[in-house]
């Protein structure tokens, strides 16, 4: 036994050198994001998934490290996590330096807005739906007075910077964000009741609103259309995968 032991781990060392790049564990067969746009896709369930947050920030790491074109955020969520999409805008999106661009394939709700506030530009499907990002508990229940004020007054700090930088309107974001019981708001042709929140659909989104569209700038139902909008058209697409770790953590 004392002279099978050293062969077995002899064998192992040898193995080990000739193939160190599945010590990897899985990194290593990644394809490079070099010169083409990255796109991640946010669904129905993503927001609540933490592990979902600690891949982006990866995949956006990689991106900025391997020179990617862009990244496109493509949207389809009702919401999720408040503090966990305030983190990854304000240390990850607010400080992108490459073109940022999220595509609202379905809806973009909740967090989901917020997420699209912070791209340089909107994109929007046909019949698709912004906005509703007030904040609540989570079980869906209406946070108490005190604490709900204290929190969206944290929320609007930290998200005026990021929405002044990629030049969207504030007060879009506060309307869709903080609710109004004594009057009403008024965004191009749409009218927020008194206790609303905004929603804009898509042809909403682009209405043109002092001088500007009032929040998308344009309106696309492909992937294509976006990359054509915003001359990225031939540029190689790739979609990151998570390792085979991260989806089980997933």
């Amino acid at each position: 036994m004392r002279f099978l032991l050293p062969f077995l781990f002899s064998l192992l060392f040898v193995h080990a050198e000739e193939e160190p790049e599945k010590r990897l564990i899985g990194k290593s067969d990644e394809i490079s994001l070099t010169d083409k746009v990255v796109v991640i896709p946010i669904g129905q369930k993503d927001l609540i998934n933490k592990q979902a947050f600690r891949f982006w920030n990866r995949t956006i790491d990689r991106a900025v490290e391997e020179k990617a074109r862009g990244i496109v955020i493509e949207l389809d969520t009702p919401g999720g996590l408040a503090f966990d999409t305030r983190e990854i805008v304000t240390d990850k999106f607010a400080k992108l330096e490459m073109p940022l661009i999220s595509w609202v394939k379905e809806e973009a709700l909740s967090a989901g807005a917020l997420i699209a506030f912070s791209t340089d530009r909107i994109y929007m499907a046909e019949g698709t739906t912004i906005g509703s990002a007030g904040l609540i508990n989570g079980t869906g229940q209406e946070i108490e007075k005190v604490t709900r004020a204290k929190l969206e007054s944290a929320f609007e700090a930290s998200f005026r910077p990021v929405v002044k930088k990629k030049g969207h309107r504030l007060d879009v974001l506060q309307a869709m964000m903080f609710v109004d019981e004594d009057n009403e708001r008024t965004f191009g042709s749409v009218t927020v009741r008194k206790g609303g929140l905004l929603n804009l659909t898509a042809s909403e989104a682009v209405e043109m609103d002092q001088g500007k569209p009032l929040l998308a700038a344009g309106i696309a139902n492909s992937l294509d259309e976006v990359l054509k909008a915003e001359k990225l058209e031939g540029a190689e697409i790739i979609r990151p995968e998570p390792t085979g770790f991260e989806s089980f953590a997933w």
